[in-house]
């Protein structure tokens, strides 16, 4: 079970005090993104990024989201403070979509900096915006004593940890080009997810990721030249496996690479596209699907924590997580289900770890799932805004927050119900389970009726 926010939380910001370099001051920072020619992000694109500090042998170790204010200085949410002129950190850096309902893919948490995480890559990139969300840039762990620093300021210098394709498409004999006569602009046989670890700054194509499509942005269009810009996962694309499709004023054309293609890690590539408009068109095209469709969630609303006026709200999905023929998805229905199990179709979810990251797994020993847990939410291709609740936000969700009165039941919070017409009594150690363990795994049990045997009559 799943659910989407209907709200994103905001990083409160301060305004950043500028002590002198005494015991104790706050770190200040100087932050610049590499990279200057048609890169997606640039040091004046950034306005946050997440950071690891840890001191000597773990002495301390903090995890913050740092923000620019408008007078351009860099701040964290929490002040993080130099124990004095001796001390020695030891940080890393982070970013990754951008603050915003539309654009924000999969955030960077403490978790992440530790164990690293499968990442889904933003497939539509059709505006400047969406390109620089799925930009991420990274900083792997770097050592730093405050007596080498400048005044005590941490330099954060970010890289770009995917790949940048710029496509320059001539099209010659077309006539006048327009941004409104180009249309369905695709790029196929991609990759749509990463494995990224911060602390080293490596991404490599993530075991779970398919191919898929990606909308790229239309950046220029000058004297027949048509440029296309994407953010691509690095990997290797031998001769044919790319394919470009584009709409030229109403007629359809499909280019495919010629020569392999190694898209490497901070790489920036041009890839000429060359097409005559008098040649004999491709016809309708059918690129690799897009990443299944997040579906419509059910209407209820649900608040799952305290605030003013009101606390975070969330809405169910209609129908459980599930994978299948490669790609993640959802049922259609909460009680859908497979009835066996298989290397390429399953909805059984142990707890989800760096070892076990979006994996089936029908272990029952607990010390298989030890470890940092990662959001089944998380995983690509379902759509942004899914996670699963906290523990705090369970007990909200059935024990805390004002409900409706249901058959004269004031705060009707939950009640009996049936799944393919048989009603179901959820055994009350099981509840216990969810309400007590603070985890990050998907409660299929809770709607469905079939992974803890509820008794059903």
């Amino acid at each position: 079970m799943l659910f989407a926010a209907s709200a994103l939380v905001l990083f409160s910001c301060s305004k950043e005090k500028r002590p002198a370099p005494e015991q104790n001051a706050p770190m200040r920072f100087a932050v610049t993104v590499e990279g200057t020619t048609k890169a997606s992000m640039t040091s004046a694109d950034l306005t946050q990024f997440y950071l690891k500090v840890t001191g000597p042998n773990n002495a301390f170790s903090y995890f913050e989201s740092i923000t620019k204010d408008a007078q351009g200085n860099w701040t964290a949410s929490q002040p993080i403070l130099w124990k004095d002129e001796e001390s020695a950190i030891t940080y890393a850096a982070a970013s990754y979509g951008a603050l915003g309902a539309d654009y924000f893919n999969i955030p960077v948490t403490n978790e992440l900096f530790t164990s690293g995480a499968t990442m889904g890559l933003l497939t539509d990139q059709s505006t400047q915006a969406k390109l620089n969300a799925a930009d991420l840039l990274t900083m792997a762990s770097t050592d730093l004593t405050f007596a080498a620093s400048n005044k005590g300021i941490v330099p954060i210098t970010l890289k770009h940890g995917l790949a940048k394709v710029n496509f320059v498409v001539s099209i010659d004999n077309a006539g006048e080009l327009t941004a409104e006569g180009i249309k369905d602009v695709v790029i196929s046989g991609v990759y749509n997810a990463f494995s990224f670890k911060p602390l080293t700054g490596e991404v490599t194509v993530s075991p779970v990721a398919s191919k898929r499509a990606v909308v790229p942005f239309l950046s220029s269009i000058e004297a027949g030249v048509v440029t296309l810009e994407a953010v691509l996962v690095p990997e290797n694309l031998a001769a044919g496996a790319l394919s470009l499709y584009i709409t030229v004023n109403g007629k359809d054309f499909q280019w495919t690479n010629s020569e392999a293609l190694e898209l490497e890690q901070s790489g920036e590539y041009t890839v000429p596209v060359s097409i005559d408009y008098n040649a004999v068109p491709s016809g309708p095209v059918t690129p690799d699907p897009d990443p299944t469709p997040a579906p419509t969630p059910l209407s209820g609303v649900f608040t799952v924590s305290a605030g003013v006026p009101t606390g975070k709200t969330v809405q169910f999905s209609p129908g459980n997580l599930r994978y299948a023929s490669g790609a993640w998805g959802f049922f259609e229905n909460q009680y859908d289900y497979y009835a066996t199990y298989s290397a390429d179709a399953w909805d059984k979810f142990g707890w989800s770890n760096a070892t076990n990251n979006f994996g089936m797994s029908t272990s029952t020993v607990n010390a298989d799932y030890q470890g940092d847990l990662v959001d089944w939410g998380t995983v690509p291709g379902i759509g942004t805004g899914w996670f699963t609740l906290s523990n705090n936000e369970w007990v909200y969700l059935f024990n805390t927050r004002s409900a409706s009165t249901v058959n004269s039941v004031p705060d009707a919070r939950y009640a009996k119900g049936k799944v393919n017409g048989l009603r179901c009594n959820l055994p009350a150690a099981a509840a216990a389970t969810v309400l007590l363990r603070d985890s990050l795994a998907l409660p299929t049990w809770l709607f469905t009726c079939t992974s803890l045997r509820p008794t059903c009559t």
